[in-house]
């Protein structure tokens, strides 16, 4: 049977080995033809909109020029930043997590919308993005002590009736250049663009943006189905493990973009949205760090990596406890910081990537461990230099919104790519597991029937015996005439019921099927007595002298079983001891392995068999090179060890002058 079971295993790592380099093979071009499709995806929504955003601000952005400055002490009023030194900037303004104010100063020119879209209808409109601002206050240069037009998280939308998806203010309708002010507050991160469009310029980024964010969770959405509908299929919890990835990222896409800012939620104070916002981001930072970790594992990263990740899992779980307590600023921070930090890690993660049990041919090796070193390269390049600008260590730059929703669809589809890849490997290796089970049922079935045999067999044998062996005892009759003949008679048939009911015990023992199952009933037992019984059965009281110095308890053990051990035991000294020596028996207690037990030694002279061998004694049909002169089976001792056994005792052979078998029981 364990032939059978290892040919049966290597015949599954061969086809399992052969169908890997196909997949293997067949995956990596694959694979280039998905990286292919991916870089055209990610160009036309990532790189083509950012060139379709820079033209349309060329084209339409009426302002001129931007400065910054940081009111540290939230001091300053609107006079009085007027007279501070402003920082001149371009593009989007990133200052990280801050708890002070910052101010922009935007000088704007109505006539470059007038000219460039060449409409009556050129009403200015200012957009601020990020959506998660606490407060956004625009005033006049003009009009400073005046009150401020106040955007931001708050349900009053001012642009009668046009739900704009960021934040959004239609300005006074001035002909010559001017200058307005932004007080930005915040309890997350101080990332600002500032663009001032035409009204059918701020319509069309609007359902723009909405397109994007519409694409982007109809994606993602159709993956988590795939995926739901994979796991279901394969049981895999890397699988279940992507799907939560994914859900997570849809939810934390749609808050970052802004979908909650349409008609539907109008009801709900957008303020529940952002602070649900920080609480998320942790999440989907913590999801990510189990995926990957186990991702990684599966592929054989170095256990000190792996060790390394899981500790790093610690830091988002804190994060959002700091979040749920009111420290959404330092969660917030702790989180960014770590982000990029652990990009780099797990990209090094990769380099230790040592070859597994799943990759056993060297192609698929190599090719495994190249991807992911290309896949989480791609993931890092792409995270890290948005984690930068949102830490505010870039500060200037053009505008990047879609950075994560790039990070989310490139590792939707690379690591998307690897479970499948995985999930064709674990189901070839179960068709390869039922096929080589196939084939153990096989030879199990085959052993059952061949010990099936055997057993009836031995049956057959056993009762044939029984009956002529009973016929010649009743014909040699009582002791009478040539009675050293009719004594020999009758020692042949004792050898012959021997041999039969030994043969008997190990068929009960080794092939239960046509018997009752071993079935050990236990009961109190004087181990005493039945040394007693078993001697004088072997009418052999004159050649045996049993010692016992103490006191002997009742021990709860199966009769039967013991009589035979003892029996056989008496039986092999009496056998092969030197004759005319007498066999000695001590009965003691001895605790063993900590368990209270009673020790029965039998001890015998070495007689013609010589020393038995200790290696070989207990082996089945083993005899002594010198025993041959005496009849006898070879099963004696192997049956009286093997039930010791069953009865959680134990028998052994004791190095000496003499013979020395020791039988231990537990009482």
């Amino acid at each position: 049977m364990q032939k059978c079971i290892i040919q049966a295993e290597r015949s599954g790592n061969t086809l399992i080995e052969n169908n890997q380099i196909k997949q293997g093979v067949k995956g990596f071009a694959l694979t280039a033809l998905r990286l292919f499709l991916g870089i055209v995806l990610y160009n036309l929504l990532f790189l083509e909109s950012g060139k379709t955003e820079e033209q349309s601000l060329n084209r339409r952005d009426a302002i001129i020029s931007r400065a910054w400055l940081q009111n540290d002490q939230n001091y300053l009023t609107p006079d009085a930043i007027a007279q501070e030194a402003w920082t001149i900037f371009e593009g989007s303004l990133s200052l990280g997590y801050t708890k002070s104010t910052t101010w922009l100063r935007l000088n704007i020119d109505p006539q470059i919308i007038k000219k460039n879209d060449g409409i009556n209808r050129a009403r200015l409109v200012l957009r601020v993005l990020p959506n998660h601002l606490n407060e956004i206050a625009v005033f006049y240069t003009n009009q400073l002590t005046s009150p401020a037009y106040v955007l931001g998280d708050t349900p009053d939308r001012p642009l009668n009736g046009l739900y704009f998806i960021s934040n959004a203010v239609v300005l006074s309708d001035i002909q010559a250049p001017f200058d307005i002010i932004l007080r930005v507050r915040t309890d997350s991160n101080h990332t600002i663009d500032a663009v001032v469009l035409g009204w059918d310029g701020a319509v069309e980024e609007n359902y723009s943006r909405l397109t994007f964010i519409l694409v982007y969770i109809v994606f993602l959405g159709i993956v988590t189905i795939f995926s739901i509908v994979k796991y279901f299929t394969t049981k895999d919890r890397l699988i279940l493990l992507f799907i939560m990835v994914n859900l997570t990222a849809i939810v934390l896409g749609a808050l970052l973009l802004g979908l909650f800012r349409l008609k539907l939620f109008e009801t709900i104070d957008p303020i529940v949205f952002d602070r649900f916002t920080s609480l998320i981001v942790p999440l989907y930072f913590l999801s990510l760090l189990v995926f990957h970790s186990q991702i990684l594992k599966y592929f054989g990263i170095s256990n000190i990596f792996y060790i390394v990740m899981c500790f790093i899992t610690i830091i988002p779980i804190l994060t959002v406890v700091m979040v749920v307590s009111g420290y959404v600023l330092e969660g917030l921070l702790m989180t960014q910081v770590t982000i990029p930090l652990s990009a780099i890690f797990v990209f090094l993660s990769t380099l230790s990537i040592k070859k597994n049990i799943d990759s056993e041919t060297s192609i698929l090796f190599r090719w495994q461990k190249g991807y992911l070193i290309f896949t989480y390269g791609i993931l890092a390049a792409v995270s890290i230099p948005q984690s930068l600008r949102i830490l505010g260590i870039k500060k200037y730059g053009e505008p990047f919104f879609g950075g994560f929703a790039a990070y989310s669809i490139m590792s939707t589809i690379l690591l998307g790519f690897v479970l499948l890849v995985r999930s064709r490997q674990l189901e070839i290796k179960r068709a390869e597991r039922e096929k080589a089970l196939s084939l153990v049922s096989q030879e199990v079935e085959y052993l059952k029937n061949k010990a099936l045999e055997q057993s009836e067999l031995i049956t057959m044998l056993t009762h044939e015996l029984k009956t002529p062996m009973s016929v010649v005892t009743l014909a040699l009759g009582p002791s009478g005439k040539n009675i050293e003949i009719q004594e020999r008679a009758h020692r042949a048939v004792k050898n012959i019921k021997d041999i039969i009911q030994r043969c008997e015990h190990m068929a009960r023992l080794e092939y239960p099927i046509n018997y009752s199952d071993v079935g050990i009933e236990y009961e109190k037992v004087e181990i005493v007595e039945i040394l007693r019984d078993v001697i004088m059965l072997n009418e052999a009281v004159e050649n045996i002298e049993v010692t016992s110095r103490e006191k002997i308890p009742v021990i709860t053990t199966n009769r039967q079983l013991i009589f035979v051990v003892i029996n056989n035991l008496i039986e092999n000294s009496l056998k092969y001891g030197l004759v005319g020596k007498k066999i000695e028996i001590i009965i003691e207690k001895h605790r063993k392995d900590g368990a209270d037990g009673i020790q029965i030694a039998f001890i015998n002279e070495v007689g013609k068999a010589g020393r038995p061998d200790s290696k070989q004694i207990f082996e089945k049909y083993y005899r002594s090179p010198h025993a041959r002169y005496s009849s006898g089976s070879g099963l004696g001792l192997y049956l009286a060890k093997k039930f010791a056994e069953l009865l959680k005792g134990d028998i052994k052979l004791v190095d000496g002058e003499k013979v020395r078998f020791e039988l231990w029981i537990p009482v």
